[in-house]
């Protein structure tokens, strides 16, 4: 099965068996797109804190080639942060874009551990 792809055929969702695919794969940056407070209670093991309100003033700094592989994530609410995360960077000219369908819920349900706290290796 193909994930779901944008108009330009690049990723626009994975779910947790891509996300580990993708991980074995190579180089790629993940980041945790909610707020501190929530991130900090339970976060993937490796991921960057971006909040979505800081994604325009900080990704340049922290992902400076537009080719490089992005997964976004978010706590799997109706908020849908991740989604709009993906769009902003989508829009700021990020190729290879992918949110992790279902978030840290998703993870959880699959039966995979979160990190928490802050400052973690």
């Amino acid at each position: 099965m193909n994930p779901p792809c944008n108009d330009t055929g690049s990723l626009r969702s994975i779910d947790v068996s891509q996300f580990d695919a993708l991980r074995a794969a190579g180089e790629f940056a993940l980041f945790d797109v909610r707020e501190a407070g929530q991130a900090h209670r339970g976060h993937l093991f490796g991921a960057s804190f971006l909040p979505r309100r800081q994604i325009e003033l900080r990704i340049g700094e922290l992902v400076p080639d537009r080719a490089t592989p992005l997964v976004v994530y978010d706590d799997g609410g109706a908020d849908r942060r991740a989604a709009r995360a993906a769009d902003t960077l989508r829009a700021l000219g990020y190729t290879q874009v992918a949110e992790l369908a279902g978030g840290t819920a998703a993870w959880r349900a699959a039966g995979r551990p979160l990190t928490e706290g802050a400052n973690v290796p």
